[in-house]
């Protein structure tokens, strides 16, 4: 697709671009063609299918009218009453006449209509066989005939209503068809009537018929008036509200009432005109409704066939307004198009740039043609800096030589000296090494005397730590022994107590006892008590004795204990203050081994750091050395492109002098 679009002219685009218009107008025009030959075909058929329901109702109205004719000669059977029959029944096979000529139209079939009238035709079918009977005053079944057959046909127009596709003819028809309806009903209310009061007899059965046409009737009054509208629902209204409508409202009440008065209503002789007049007001109506759509379906087909001439008359001024289009605009761009590339080809064979190829039309090849003509100007401008630059530049690259040997020289003396400062660099970075080797060792070393500066000085604080708590210890015995002390003199105290207490129980039992003899005989059980109690204060005495010799005993031994405990107290005391001096002197060593780390560290660090901002150095030395011997290459590749840029400038002058252009003031 590209290469084809490529490939075609602008002329050729052109005309393609046209026919493609063409094509798409032709399209739209045949749709537009196709739906005003459709809306005429539609008229056509509106129209055709309205004179078809006329005809259906035409045969409604004259069967009714036979209806009503044969229910007279029925009732009264002269040859006056028979000459009015039977010129009505020409009337009505007229009328079926008229509608089998228009169904002979081929529309007839397209629009597949015997279906709609199968119906109708076999009830019409039966006719002339009722007639007959008719004929022999046998008529007992005209009335059910004629009314079957008028409600057949009104049920067919209002089937063939629906083939209509003009909405304001469909509206029409519908307003047609209630009033043919309504005509039909005032008929045969009429006919019934007539007969009632011919007879002056109402049946039951009559009378329920008479009730369901009243009923009828008001039901299609109230939808012609809700559909009607202007003038032809007043003119509606006036025949409805009539002197003549309100009489037989009247006649039509009585007769409903359920004991009718004969004596005060019409005879039949003048029921019979009077409702005929009402018939006829409404068939006037119905009249001006068939008018009304006639000129409805003309208007319709007019304005299809005018939207058909119109159609046309556009699309031959179309065609011809494009194809002069097409003629001026081909003409215009082949010459312009032509003058353009005369110009250009004139430029691109001699080179001379001081053609003027600017076009004086103010179209888009104009504008292009401008467009052009700075591109060339701009080219000129071009050419004359480049002139001027390949000057310059053969300038430039002789001074670019020159400059390239002196860059040579310089970068060789470069390269030399990186080299032996490359070499003095590493011999530093090897004695860098190893200082910070033997900063690593004195770094080691300060830290196993600091970790056992840490362990003498947990050594010392456990030792102080046990002497303090003995020290402690050793003061709460020497506490608990001079309580015991004081219990043991309390006891000595207690112990005295005691003894005198003995002593004076034994003197209480001797002076009983010397009672105990004075009272003889009687005493004696007295004097044997007396004497136990001697004998037990004696040895209370003498326990009391025991226990103060050991209470002596355990005194001594708690002095002797005190003076143990000082003295270990005190002994402690001086292990805990030795203790203490031992963790300074240990923490004095701790800080020195410290001190040895920090500078340990100091020392290695300096010496890493050395080491490797030597070997940075040496690195960069290197880069130094690389960077000289990439400055050669580009030297030497500056002395080549020196030499390549002579022979450009040369080759630029040779294609300069196949251009013809105005040198600058």
């Amino acid at each position: 697709m590209r290469q084809f679009i490529r490939n075609v002219s602008l002329v050729k685009f052109t005309l393609i671009s046209t026919g493609i218009l063409l094509l798409l107008l032709a399209i739209l025009v045949s749709k537009g063609m196709y739906q005003a030959f459709q809306a005429r075909a539609q008229a056509a058929s509106d129209t055709y299918l309205i004179a078809v329901i006329d005809a259906v109702e035409k045969i409604a109205h004259n069967h009714a009218v036979e209806r009503g004719l044969t229910a007279g000669f029925l009732g009264n059977p002269t040859d006056a009453a028979f000459d009015k029959v039977r010129g009505q029944r020409t009337k009505a096979d007229a009328s079926v006449n008229a509608l089998n000529a228009l169904l002979r139209d081929p529309l007839a079939d397209e629009l597949q209509l015997s279906v709609e009238f199968r119906p109708l035709f076999q009830i019409i079918e039966g006719k002339d066989a009722l007639r007959a009977q008719v004929n022999n005053k046998q008529g007992a079944a005209a009335f059910g005939f004629y009314s079957n057959l008028n409600a057949t046909a009104i049920a067919t127009a209002t089937s063939l209503m629906l083939y209509v596709n003009d909405v304001q003819a469909k509206a029409s028809l519908s307003q047609a068809i209630l009033f043919a309806r309504l005509k039909e009903r005032l008929g045969q209310f009429r006919g019934k009537t007539n007969g009632v009061l011919a007879k002056k007899v109402l049946a039951p059965a009559v009378e329920e018929e008479l009730k369901f046409y009243v009923s009828e009737i008001a039901l299609l009054q109230s939808q012609l008036t809700d559909k009607l509208q202007g003038d032809i629902k007043s003119q509606f209204s006036s025949v409805m509200s009539s002197s003549t409508s309100r009489e037989i409202a009247d006649i039509s009440a009585t007769l409903t009432s359920g004991n009718p008065n004969f004596n005060g209503l019409p005879s039949s002789g003048e029921w019979f005109p009077l409702a005929t007049k009402q018939i006829g007001d409404v068939k006037g109506l119905l009249d001006k409704t068939w008018v009304d759509i006639g000129v409805i379906a003309a208007k319709t087909r007019s304005g299809a066939s005018t939207l058909v001439a119109v159609n046309i008359i556009l699309i031959v001024i179309s065609a011809s307004v494009l194809i002069i289009l097409y003629y001026v605009l081909n003409s215009v761009l082949r010459k312009q198009l032509k003058s353009l590339t005369d110009k250009l080809d004139q430029i691109s064979e001699s080179g001379d740039l001081t053609i003027d190829v600017k076009l004086t039309s103010q179209n888009e090849l104009g504008v292009i043609s401008q467009s052009i003509g700075k591109t060339v100007m701009a080219l000129t401008d071009l050419i004359v800096g480049l002139s001027q630059s390949i000057q310059v530049s053969s300038l430039l690259s002789e001074e670019l030589s020159k400059s390239t040997v002196v860059m040579l020289k310089d970068a060789g003396n470069t390269q030399q000296k990186a080299s032996n400062i490359a070499t003095a660099i590493e011999e530093m970075s090897v004695t860098s090494s190893e200082i910070a080797r033997g900063a690593v060792e004195t770094l080691d070393a300060s830290k196993q005397l600091d970790q056992l500066s840490v362990n003498t000085i947990e050594a010392n604080d456990k030792t102080g730590d046990a002497m303090v708590r003995l020290h402690t210890e050793m003061q709460d015995v020497e506490k608990s022994v001079a309580a015991m002390e004081k219990q043991v003199t309390e006891i000595t105290s207690i112990l005295d107590t005691i003894n005198t207490l003995s002593d004076q129980t034994n003197l209480l039992a001797l002076n009983a006892a010397i009672e105990a003899a004075r009272a003889g005989e009687h005493g004696r059980g007295f004097a044997v008590v007396a004497d136990e109690v001697r004998k037990l204060a004696s040895a209370s005495r003498a326990s009391s004795d025991q226990i103060s010799t050991l209470l002596s005993s355990l005194q001594q031994a708690n002095i002797d204990v005190v003076e143990g405990v000082s003295r270990n107290a005190e002994f402690a005391k001086s292990i805990v203050d030795i203790t203490k001096e031992g963790e300074v002197n240990a923490k004095q060593a701790q800080d020195a081994a410290v001190l040895v780390e920090s500078l340990a560290n100091t020392s290695s660090a300096s010496a890493e750091q050395q080491a490797v901002t030597s070997m940075e150095v040496a690195k960069d030395i290197l880069s130094v050395q690389e960077a000289s011997e990439h400055e050669v290459e580009i030297a030497k590749n500056l002395a080549e492109l020196a030499e390549k840029m002579k022979d450009n400038n040369d080759m630029l002058k040779r294609t300069m002098a196949n251009f013809t252009f105005a040198e600058p003031e």
